[in-house]
């Protein structure tokens, strides 16, 4: 197994498990270790506080909720959420394994990752797309064009 593969061996489990749980009817028990917070309704300026997920309207009317890992990875790879809901909206969609989806989404970025200066930024949610939301389990990045400073 390669190393990519070993890192991320582990990052979809959760969902399985939670499926599962919904297919058998078993309670379960997270692992993500998700945090209660407060976020703004896309549409409004009101406040929401979900116990143990973060939330944001689509377009659509769909809710996507970010789990604990998703945001974390977003913070380790330097996507936003605003980036990862405009993949979500606009992206390229790809059906990845287990039914799950993939947006590719590439955005005008022009700013320094990793000590190096970068035009472009891809950020490519993996979801699943249920009835009534869309639920956000990881994110990648990706970057393309490396220059100078502009």
């Amino acid at each position: 197994m390669n190393e990519w593969r070993k890192q991320h061996a582990g990052d979809l489990e959760c969902y399985d498990a939670m499926t599962e749980a919904i297919r058998t009817g078993r309670l379960y028990q997270t692992i993500l270790g998700l945090l209660p917070c407060e976020v703004r309704d896309a549409n409004s300026t009101t406040k929401k506080k979900y116990g143990d997920k973060m939330m944001s309207k689509d377009t659509n009317d769909k809710p996507i909720i970010f789990t604990q890992h998703a945001i974390q990875r977003m913070r380790e790879r330097g996507a936003s959420e605003g980036a990862v809901r405009e993949a979500i909206r606009n992206g390229d969609k790809e059906l990845v394994k287990k039914g799950r989806i993939l947006y590719r989404f590439n955005m005008e970025f022009n700013k320094h990752w990793d000590g190096r200066f970068f035009r472009v930024q891809q950020v490519a949610p993996v979801v699943v797309e249920e009835k009534d939301r869309i639920i956000v389990i990881t994110v990648y990045t990706f970057y393309f064009q490396e220059a100078k400073e502009i």
